[in-house]
């Protein structure tokens, strides 16, 4: 990540909560983020983030894909699971999926 800050509140805005945190000499290397059972730990990057060449893809089940609140569209999914996805990025580029089961 490049500012976890800004990381912290975009994961905020799909209900997770920043808890335990690392900072040396005034900087946030890592925070680690709940929401329920799931977690998560953000660090900050040590390269530069380039939106096109990372190969990351975060893929988060949920039991209810409404509740998350988020502003981007529900896809019904024709496959036997999940039922429904939401397709997100996060301010670093990185593609993220919030599915609910079938």
């Amino acid at each position: 990540m490049t500012d976890l800050e800004r990381s912290i509140d975009f994961y905020e805005t799909l209900g997770f909560a920043a808890g335990e945190r690392y900072e040396q000499e005034g900087w946030l290397l890592w925070v680690r983020l709940r929401r329920d059972s799931a977690e998560l730990m953000l660090a900050l990057a040590s390269d530069p983030v380039h939106d096109h060449g990372q190969s990351v893809l975060l893929y988060l089940y949920v039991d209810d894909l409404d509740a998350i609140g988020a502003d981007a569209p529900v896809v019904e999914v024709d496959t036997p699971r999940p039922a429904r996805e939401m397709y997100l990025q996060d301010p670093d580029g990185h593609a993220i999926v919030v599915a609910e089961p079938a």
